[in-house]
């Protein structure tokens, strides 16, 4: 018997959830279990049984129980029908969960000038041949100035691939009439979890910049530092 078109087209972490319930005889089950039974990490199996629940194939009841839905135990039985004619995950292409470093940069003037606003640049080079990942990321970028705007904080949203981007935020140092003598550039770094649906820490940089009373020319100076990404990487 072959496998059913739909399935085909399930990464083999998916299929060997879907496996898990059949050699269980269950229609529902802890993630816990699911993640031991499946041989998965905690990362790996919030990635995959989210690509469950997006297809109809289980659904989540709450309190960290999935259900399988009519569409799953459908797909569970045919699963069951293929016996030792589907190969082990080992034969097939595998979906790993990898960490790889970016370069995030930030271009500023070397010096601010008062109450004048500027642009910042902040982005990532391009991915090296080791750090290839692929899909791309979800990430948030937030930027705060300490002695100047946006002191609270401003929000970036970004799809990292493996090429280079930047966006552009204005900021403003100091306040008409101070005498702070420098701004604190602070740039923190999250992506969104597959595991969580929530953004979690990967990484970030401050640099300190000198604020001038009066404008200038200021040439800008580039500032970067490794960040850790983690993704979905294919091997055969």
């Amino acid at each position: 018997m072959e496998m059913p078109a739909n399935l085909k087209t399930l990464p083999p972490e998916a299929i060997d959830i879907l496996r898990f319930y059949g050699q269980q005889g269950k229609t529902s089950a802890f993630a816990d279990d699911i993640m031991e039974g499946a041989g998965l990490s905690p990362r790996g199996f919030g990635k995959f049984i989210r690509r469950l629940v997006t297809q109809s194939y289980v659904t989540s009841d709450g309190g960290g129980v999935y259900r399988l839905t009519d569409l799953g135990r459908r797909s569970v039985e045919a699963l069951a029908s293929l016996g030792d004619a589907l190969p082990a995950r080992s034969q097939r292409a595998r979906t790993t969960i990898r960490v790889v470093r970016r370069r995030l940069v930030m271009g500023v003037p070397r010096m601010l000038t008062r109450a004048q606003p500027t642009n910042l640049i902040i982005g990532f080079e391009e991915a090296g041949d080791d750090d290839l990942l692929k899909d791309p990321v979800n990430l948030l970028l937030r930027i705060n100035l300490v002695n100047g705007e946006p002191s609270a904080g401003r929000e970036l949203t970004m799809l990292l691939s493996h090429r280079h981007t930047m966006q552009m935020v204005e900021i403003t140092a100091g306040a008409p009439g101070s005498t702070v003598a420098m701004a604190r550039i602070r740039v923190e770094v999250k992506q969104l979890s597959d595991f969580t649906g929530e953004y979690e820490d990967c990484g970030g940089m401050f640099v300190d910049i000198p604020i001038s009373a009066s404008a200038g020319d200021a040439p800008l100076i580039a500032y970067g530092t490794d960040i850790e990404i983690q993704g979905e990487a294919v091997e055969d």
